[in-house]
Parts: structure tokens; C-alpha cells; sequence
């Protein structure tokens, strides 16, 4: 019983979040045309990269803690797997928005991910650190 308890934690803990994040960023890219409801072009373009930015740093560090903490994989391959996953999920949203109507796949964005993914690696990273000296 107790086993069994541990795996639900971790489920609840680990999993349940990273997959509801997934779930959350591709509903929002199922969302015909989403804007963020700026006047200005340049606005409306700096607050699209930010949320992509951001959208993948949470998903990243999220993804990061399973394979740190549940794979118990070192640093450098919790990292490179972390990266794996995410890049590869950031391209797959990507080619998903080529069938959403008014929206369009783009291989930049894919790239401003990857920016938020590394975010989300060297913040878990960082975290670790800084539990490490206490």
C-alpha cells in the first residue's frame, strides 16, 4: 500500500503537472487566431514571444523535475532529455497550428521556445544550487 501511495504523489507531484501544462498550451494553440488584443503590431509581436518564452520555461522546469528527481538522471542528461522533450513538443505545437485556422506554424517560434526551454533548465539547475547549500 505504501508503493502504491508514493506512485500517486509522484503522479500528482511530477506528472500531473507537466501534462496539464501540455494540455494548456495546446488547447491555447486550438484557439483560431488568438491575439493578445493590442493595438500596436510591435506590442502584439514582443507580448506573442514573451508568452512563448514563458509558456516553455514553466513546461521545461516541469519536464526537468521528472527526469531529475523521478528518472534520477545526472545533471547533464536530465538537461539533454529535458531539452529533447520540450524541443521536440514545441515543434509538434508548431506543425499543429498549421491546421488551426487563422494561426500558422512557425519555425522562429520554435526557436524563441527553445529560449524558454533553456530558461527552464538553468532555473532547475539554479534551484538545486541553492538547495544544496542550505
Amino acid at each position: 500500500m505504501i508503493k502504491n501511495n508514493k506512485w500517486f504523489k509522484i503522479v500528482i507531484l511530477y506528472y500531473l503537472p507537466a501534462f496539464l501544462w501540455m494540455g494548456l498550451i495546446f488547447y491555447l494553440s486550438s484557439i483560431p487566431g488568438l491575439r493578445t488584443g493590442v493595438e500596436s503590431v510591435s506590442l502584439e509581436i514582443f507580448f506573442r514571444k514573451v508568452a512563448h518564452i514563458s509558456e516553455y520555461l514553466i513546461l521545461s522546469f516541469l519536464v526537468w523535475r521528472i527526469f531529475k528527481d523521478i528518472w534520477r538522471l545526472n545533471s547533464s542528461k536530465a538537461q539533454l532529455a529535458t531539452l529533447i522533450f520540450c524541443f521536440s513538443f514545441a515543434l509538434s505545437d508548431e506543425i499543429h497550428q498549421n491546421f488551426v485556422e487563422n494561426r500558422a506554424g512557425r519555425m522562429v517560434d520554435v526557436f524563441v521556445d527553445l529560449a524558454g526551454i533553456s530558461a527552464g533548465i538553468i532555473l532547475g539547475e539554479y534551484l538545486v544550487k541553492i538547495k544544496k547549500r542550505k
